[in-house]
C-alpha cells in the first residue's frame, strides 16, 4: 500500500427481509461513486447469506474524507435502515479529520508495517 492510501473494511448485517434492496442500493452507491469519486481506487462489496463486507481504498485521507462527507449526505440513513453495522477495520495513517468522521463506526485503526503492491497495470482487468 502506498504510503499516503487509506483502506477499510466494512462489515454488517443485513436485516430480515432486506437483501434485495440492500443490493439494489450498493449497485446504486456503486455506480455513483464510481462517477464522482475518482480518488476512490477499490469500492467491492461480498455477501455471505446475511453477512456484507465492503472493501474500500482511496489514494489519500483527503478521497477518503470525501467519499465519507458524500456518503453521510446521500446515502447513509437508506443504508443504516437496511443493515446494521458490525465492525469497521481501517488500514493506512489516517487523518485526524478522516477519524473524526469514521468515529461512529467505532473503527480499528490498523498501521502497515510489511508488504506490498504490485502493479496492475501490465495485468489484464
Amino acid at each position: 500500500m502506498s504510503a499516503d492510501a487509506i483502506s477499510w473494511v466494512f462489515e454488517a448485517t443485513v436485516k430480515p427481509g432486506s437483501m434485495n434492496e440492500y443490493v439494489s442500493m450498493a449497485l446504486d452507491i456503486s455506480k455513483s461513486c464510481e462517477m464522482e469519486e475518482p480518488g476512490q481506487e477499490i469500492f467491492e462489496w461480498f455477501a455471505n447469506d446475511h453477512d456484507v463486507q465492503i472493501y474500500e481504498r482511496y489514494s489519500n485521507s483527503a478521497t477518503a474524507l470525501s467519499h465519507v462527507e458524500r456518503f453521510v449526505a446521500n446515502f447513509a440513513t437508506h443504508f443504516l435502515s437496511l443493515c446494521t453495522p458490525t465492525r469497521m477495520s481501517v488500514y493506512g495513517a489516517p487523518s485526524n479529520d478522516l477519524k473524526a468522521a469514521l468515529t461512529g463506526f467505532n473503527p480499528r485503526y490498523y498501521a502497515q508495517f510489511a508488504g506490498y503492491v504490485r502493479d496492475r497495470g501490465a495485468w489484464p482487468h
